[in-house]
């Protein structure tokens, strides 16, 4: 194999990270010949471009945190409202799942939520209270051991999660 001479470009420190890439793919020398490439950029480039970096990381993190925010806020507010969780997760754009997954965070993290109005139309006290009694019985509160208690004719996967998350918000926070 024939040993390829190498570009070696030194950037202006002035400049960004992707001028001087963009100037060194419009060079003729790159355009005729397949050249491997070494960029040279100063230390004070080097730092503007990861504080770029680091500041487009931590908005993309704010983001997130508040796109979760919203979420909770409007998950609260319209259970306190009384919807049925199927117009509160079509309200937010997300699938019956994903709401359940959010409004387990919600209660992990310490927030009561008020589904009350949800589970009087599920069923009746003493189902509740038995779910209830097996909660208390154990000591994560999961939601496998529940599943290995009671057969799906007496409680469907997500009876059994919106059973423990009204538990964990009403008896473990």
């Amino acid at each position: 194999m024939k040993n390829k001479p190498v570009v070696i470009i030194c950037g202006d420190p002035e400049s960004t990270f992707n001028e001087i890439l963009i100037k060194t793919l419009k060079s003729k020398v790159l355009r005729n010949f397949k050249f491997p490439i070494i960029i040279i950029c100063s230390e004070k480039l080097f730092q503007n471009e990861l504080r770029k970096l680091k500041t487009k990381i931590n908005l993309q993190k704010f983001e997130n945190q508040n796109k979760l925010l919203n979420n909770k806020i409007y998950i609260i507010q319209s259970l306190d409202k009384a919807l049925n969780i199927d117009d509160i997760a079509k309200g937010k754009g997300l699938t019956r799942e994903e709401l359940l997954s959010e409004m387990e965070e919600i209660v992990e993290k310490g927030t009561k939520l008020n589904l009350r109005h949800i589970i009087n139309e599920m069923m009746d006290r003493d189902e509740l209270d038995e779910i209830h009694a097996f909660f208390k019985s154990t000591e994560n509160f999961s939601f496998d051991e529940a599943r290995l208690e009671f057969t799906e004719d007496e409680f469907t996967d997500d009876e059994i999660r919106l059973l423990r998350i009204d538990f964990i918000s009403q008896v473990a926070n």
